[in-house]
């Protein structure tokens, strides 16, 4: 099975490293083949701030923490997905949020699931009948099903 992580995802387990998503990233990677674009650490590390005064963590813990989740999600390369399916997901997400185009590509492209913290998102994504989206909740039912 494979997970497209959504930046929000890393943020969360960045934010509560004893948090559900969190454990989900750590006791599942054997499982499950975690993927994300390129600009997953540009979003992320634009929301440094955020994670610093939402943690206990300090500028250089996040460094860390970050190294640890790149060994366990697989980071994929934008100049890789095929031009018509970029432009599929552009559809799917432009009136949405333009900065999940990479994330919904790669979702079809390797016909994985979508996995974001994202409510708006989530929602005009679902009315626009795009299925490969799963929240942590769904998530966690998929993985009762694994085992």
């Amino acid at each position: 099975m494979t997970i497209i992580v959504d930046a929000s995802i890393f943020i969360s387990a960045l934010i509560n490293p004893s948090g559900k998503e969190a454990s989900i990233i750590f006791n599942s990677h054997e499982k499950v083949d975690f993927v994300a674009p390129e600009l997953v650490f540009k979003e992320v590390l634009s929301k440094k701030n955020k994670i610093i005064s939402g943690s206990y963590h300090i500028e250089s813990s996040i460094a860390e923490s970050i190294l640890i989740l790149e060994t366990i999600i697989s980071i994929f390369d934008v100049e890789k997905y095929h031009p018509g399916i970029l432009n599929v997901a552009k559809q799917l997400t432009y009136s949405i949020d333009k900065k999940a185009t990479q994330y919904i590509a790669l979702a079809i492209l390797l016909e994985g699931l979508f996995w974001t913290g994202d409510l708006k998102l989530l929602k005009g994504l679902k009315r626009k009948d795009f299925i490969q989206i799963i929240t942590t909740l769904d998530f966690e039912q998929i993985l009762k099903g694994l085992r």
